[in-house]
């Protein structure tokens, strides 16, 4: 009787044992699904939460667009013709200078500027109020071209700064992505090794423990591999205003830009030079070749960057970005140009000085 009471005793502790590591392995197993789950919602969850993030900056980029300053543009001043006096005078102002007085509608005036100068270098003419009135209307057209100019540069900034603050998000997003998902393979991989182990000692003849293992590695290394993969994340960006447009088209009828930016990018010099326009486009098409090549992907890459608009992902956004530092640069080149005829203007007596040898050339 003795015996037989003792057994009984001894055999309920390895009873609670065996429903304790039971249910340990139930759990376990539970557990390492549930991670595996979570891993998996989340990083759908955040790939959710970053569309909408981005798309919302993309809308952002509309605000970089100057509202109208003038309702009269230079294009709708008329120009009078030159007179031969005027002709004569414009034979000593340097080409780059005419270049810039013509996109401006200036020519007739800074002619007439020359013009005067002239007599009162050669014979001592005193100036006149026609003079005053010629030097006022120059600089009044100074300051709506210099202020167009300044226009088209913070556009030009502007929208290459959102570009670039758009691809941090992105970049961003990518990296908390890779962060998450390495984090889950860590732990679903040292979640295995423990179940495997935990389900070992407590049923050594079971093959269970395999299959936890050969299960916790396969979505380990699943969640490694996705983590360093891109994950793809594109922006629908809509270009209603596509600065890059006019460039690659030649096309500036909807005036993206304004008349005297527009003039100084597509017009042709004194000495016959290629347009500055086609000076961009062939850096943008040297800059895709390097990066793109002439392949299927470059007609649409072409399309979504000169086009109206369509879904970018990282590479074509850093491609945007790339093809508008050009455009920056070539913008302030122009900026350049106007101040070169304000200098001119400025030196006008010395320049003509010069010219007619009354004194030596610097």
């Amino acid at each position: 009787m003795f015996c037989a009471s003792s057994t009984v005793r001894s055999n309920r502790p390895s009873r609670v044992l065996v429903r304790s590591v039971a249910s340990l392995r139930r759990s376990t197993v539970a557990l390492l699904a549930v991670v595996v789950s979570a891993a998996a919602l989340s990083g759908c969850a955040s790939a959710r939460r970053a569309d909408a993030l981005e798309l919302r900056h993309a809308r952002d980029i509309e605000r970089c667009t100057p509202r109208p300053i003038f309702p009269e543009t230079i294009d709708e001043i008329a120009e009078p013709p030159l007179t031969a006096r005027q002709l004569e005078a414009l034979r000593l102002v340097p080409s780059e200078v005419r270049h810039v007085a013509r996109a401006a509608r200036l020519e007739a005036d800074v002619a007439e500027l020359v013009a005067l100068r002239l007599e009162h270098l050669r014979d001592g003419v005193e100036p006149t109020v026609a003079e005053v009135l010629v030097r006022q209307r120059i600089q009044d057209r100074l300051r709506i071209v210099g202020i167009e100019l300044t226009s088209t540069r913070f556009e030009v900034d502007c929208v290459g700064d959102q570009i670039e603050a758009l691809l941090d998000r992105i970049h961003g997003h990518e990296s908390r992505r890779e962060w998450r998902q390495t984090i889950g393979s860590i732990a679903v991989g040292a979640l295995a090794g423990i179940a495997a182990g935990v389900w070992e000692l407590a049923d050594r003849d079971s093959r269970a423990p395999a299959w936890i293992g050969v299960g916790g590695g396969t979505a380990s290394a699943v969640l490694g591999v996705v983590a360093i993969l891109p994950d793809g994340t594109r922006v629908l960006i809509e270009h209603d205003r596509n600065l890059l447009a006019p460039i690659a088209t030649g096309d500036n009828s909807a005036r993206v830009y304004g008349t005297f930016v527009w003039r100084l990018l597509d017009g042709v010099d004194e000495l016959g030079r290629e347009p500055r326009r086609l000076q961009i486009l062939h850096r943008w098409s040297a800059f895709l070749d390097e990066l793109v090549g002439r392949g299927p992907g470059r007609r649409e890459a072409e399309s979504a960057l000169y086009g109206t608009g369509g879904a970018y992902d990282a590479e074509l956004l850093e491609l945007r970005e790339g093809l508008f530092d050009i455009l920056e640069n070539e913008v302030d080149a122009l900026n350049r140009e106007l101040e070169r005829l304000s200098r001119y203007l400025g030196r006008l007596d010395s320049a003509l000085a010069v010219e007619l040898g009354l004194v030596p050339a610097p």
